[in-house]
């Protein structure tokens, strides 16, 4: 898989991470047309074309949060939920709380463990899953994920892990998707990519 067919999937990526992901798919499966264009359409969507690593998590508008994230927020009125805008770190840490192996709103767990990388693995647990998988302590360096080799393995080992290969296989996009991301977010985003890395790699 050349890195000029790549780079015509996500123009955008940096050629690090092009590499990177270049030389991770192969050890996680990710081999045939159909596996790569998958997998490369759901990173492109989900990393904004390997632009964007890391969950920001900044809102500004408190009724697109409580729409948004109803049963983290339903406790709070407008004027209250007001208090977690521009506070990322603060809004991470309630909306990530006492879930996928987070600790409570006070450990700071939701922030430290937010989505990262070219998947964007969210939740201490997924940390220590991903970091197990790759041999690296994702847990005590968290960051890491942000490396091209390291967060490259990294989400080629979720996507196996997931049985996202045997998905691809299939050509179901949306249940890649649904596995993905836990919805449907983006699908017709994601399939433009698909279809864009069928091209490319043909």
């Amino acid at each position: 898989m050349s890195i000029s067919a790549l780079q015509q999937i996500m123009p955008r990526a940096p050629v690090e991470w092009l590499i990177a992901l270049s030389a991770a798919m192969p050890q996680w499966g990710i081999v045939s047309t159909a596996r790569k264009a998958a997998f490369l359409g759901q990173v492109a969507h989900e990393s904004t074309e390997l632009t964007k690593l890391d969950e920001r998590l900044y809102y500004t508008d408190a009724n697109r949060v409580r729409a948004i994230f109803a049963r983290h927020f339903d406790s709070l009125d407008a004027d209250d939920a007001w208090g977690y805008l521009h506070q990322p770190e603060r809004f991470a840490n309630r909306v990530y709380a006492s879930r996928m192996g987070n600790g409570d709103e006070a450990s700071g767990d939701g922030w430290r463990f937010r989505g990262r990388g070219p998947l964007m693995h969210t939740g201490q647990a997924e940390y220590v899953e991903r970091g197990a998988a790759i041999g690296y302590d994702l847990v005590a360096h968290p960051e890491a994920l942000l490396i091209p080799d390291i967060g490259s393995r990294a989400s080629c080992s979720y996507w196996q892990s997931r049985g996202l290969n045997a998905l691809a296989d299939q050509g179901d996009q949306e249940a890649v998707s649904r596995r993905v991301n836990g919805g449907t977010i983006g699908l017709h985003e994601r399939m433009a990519y698909v279809h864009l890395a069928l091209e490319a790699l043909a």
